[in-house]
């Protein structure tokens, strides 16, 4: 790894980060209840590209990829499961206005906190043990089938909402 290359990559990329993630969730948009469910999904979208700056500054200020690998992995993992689901719901709510409620939002929280405390115990208590490569494999794993599923949810809502909208035949009117 050149680690010029990797710092450099990470100077361009956070602040990009940063600005995309706060005009998301600061710009103005019209004060209609129609962009309602438009601004719930950009905020959300936001609230990812933040926190995925916030994965960027731990690389680039602790250089934690140089002192820590195994803990750098997991703690990217951690990151990813929620950017998942971030992204995911911010785009099922353009396709389903009432896809986001307080039960999936709890639902999803509490499978990304279990989540991070697999993943730091697996860093502290198996720290370079074969116990420690098995728990990764089973995170990576786990993290590989929550995407998937989130995918699979994404693709068949929208097939749905195309097929709903071939069905109107609005451009007949």
């Amino acid at each position: 790894m050149n680690p010029s290359l990797y710092h450099d990559s990470l100077n361009l990329a956070l602040p990009l980060l940063l600005f995309f993630g706060f005009h998301m969730l600061l710009a103005r948009v019209p004060d209609k209840k129609i962009f309602g469910n438009y601004l719930l999904s950009r905020r959300m979208m936001g609230c990812a590209l933040l926190l995925l700056a916030a994965n960027y500054s731990v690389h680039l200020f602790c250089t934690i990829r140089l002192w820590n690998l195994h803990a750098t992995i997991l703690m990217n993992m951690v990151t990813y499961f929620l950017c998942y689901w971030l992204f995911a719901s911010a785009m099922m709510t353009l396709m389903e206005g009432r896809y986001v409620t307080r039960r999936l939002v709890l639902r999803h929280l509490l499978m990304w906190i279990l989540y991070t405390c697999l993943a730091c115990v697996i860093s502290i208590c198996f720290e370079d043990s074969p116990l420690q490569f098995f728990g990764l494999v089973f995170l990576a794993a786990w993290l590989i089938g929550y995407g998937l599923f989130l995918t699979f949810r994404l693709i068949r809502t929208y097939n749905k909402s195309v097929r709903m909208f071939e069905n109107t035949h609005s451009d007949d009117i």
